[in-house]
């Protein structure tokens, strides 16, 4: 009886267990990781992060959004300026990502969208600039690196609404 009451225990433990071990984390696991080179450009991921937390885990998979690049003649001298743009006129590209993504783009600044905020970027000659998008509830992320530093962090950039 004892044996009976243990194994059946044990089987409740790995249930119990197993449930926690299939948390979707797809996502985030690769919002650290640099995207491949692919020349001028932009590439990396979406994942967008759940508020709720069951068992111990926030699910985080691959998901969707949508990309908005403006084209910039130079970096901003001031982030005041950033909203008055994206009002004045409509984005140079849109485009809906879905889990990963690559996107050409000459070089040069751009003002690039994941709304409610956005980043700047100077994409360099033949480099493919890694800005990976983490959708959530509240502020997007973006984790952005290239390949001469291999460490992405998040930044924020600035919120300009939907």
């Amino acid at each position: 009886m004892r044996r009976l009451m243990l194994g059946k225990l044990v089987l409740l433990s790995a249930c119990v267990l197993s449930a926690c071990a299939e948390c979707e984390r797809e996502g985030c696991d690769a919002l650290t990781r640099l995207a491949p080179e692919r020349g001028a450009g932009v590439a990396g991921v979406v994942a967008q992060q759940s508020d709720v937390v069951s068992d111990g885990c926030a699910e985080c998979p691959l998901a969707s959004a949508t990309l908005e690049v403006w084209t910039l003649e130079a970096p901003f001298e001031r982030r005041s300026e950033v909203p008055a743009l994206v009002a004045a006129r409509p984005p140079d590209l849109t485009r809906d990502i879905s889990g990963s993504y690559d996107q050409a783009l000459s070089t040069g600044w751009y003002l690039l969208c994941v709304r409610p905020n956005c980043i700047e970027i100077n994409v360099h000659e033949d480099e493919t600039l890694t800005v990976n998008v983490k959708r959530r509830d509240g502020p997007t992320g973006f984790f952005v690196g290239r390949h001469s530093s291999p460490s992405l962090e998040e930044d924020l950039g600035f919120e300009v609404g939907y």
